[in-house]
């Protein structure tokens, strides 16, 4: 009885009093948004998204979310930038790639290199977010349709919705 009562009275990894909970979204007075999250040695800290368009990647994020930072949060270490969401086809805004599409796989930036193949493996331009991506590291263009699709990749395989993975789907 003693334990059950200690488990409960006892903080939740490393949360200190005050701070928002884990997977929160956080904002400073400067306006850049965090996310709340342990690292890997489980200590919790406070990540910056590395743009808008990063943070809106992920499907779950909204603006409307968000929360200013307390002091509890901003004393939080600052962790690694998070990137765009694998999967995901960002199109740069800015710089001397200025129009050219990315599909983001294994937190890294393939470019597609026509319209051709963007829309013959499947993608529309509807559904890319546009932004800075200028940070990612470039792996290997997308060169042809009738190649693989990358790692981070839902299809559509024979009526069942499949994500690709390193290991298959």
């Amino acid at each position: 009885a003693l334990t059950m009562v200690v488990s409960l009275v006892t903080p939740i990894a490393t949360q200190a009093l005050g701070e928002h909970a884990t997977g929160q979204n956080i904002k400073d007075s400067q306006g850049t948004v965090y996310m709340i999250k342990p690292n890997a040695n489980g200590v919790l800290e406070r990540s910056p998204y590395t743009s808008a368009g990063a943070f809106l990647s992920y499907g779950f994020n909204s603006f409307s979310t968000v929360v200013d930072a307390n002091a509890a949060d901003l004393s939080l270490p600052v962790g690694s930038f998070i990137p765009p969401q694998d999967g995901r086809v960002v199109c740069s805004d800015r710089g001397s790639d200025l129009g050219t599409c990315y599909l983001i796989s294994n937190r890294q930036k393939a470019g597609f290199v026509s319209e051709d193949v963007f829309t013959g493996l499947g993608f529309s331009f509807e559904n890319a977010i546009y932004g800075d991506i200028s940070f990612l590291p470039t792996t290997s263009n997308i060169e042809t349709a009738s190649q693989a699709h990358l790692p981070g990749t839902i299809i559509m395989n024979n009526n069942t919705i499949q994500l690709v993975s390193n290991s298959g789907l």
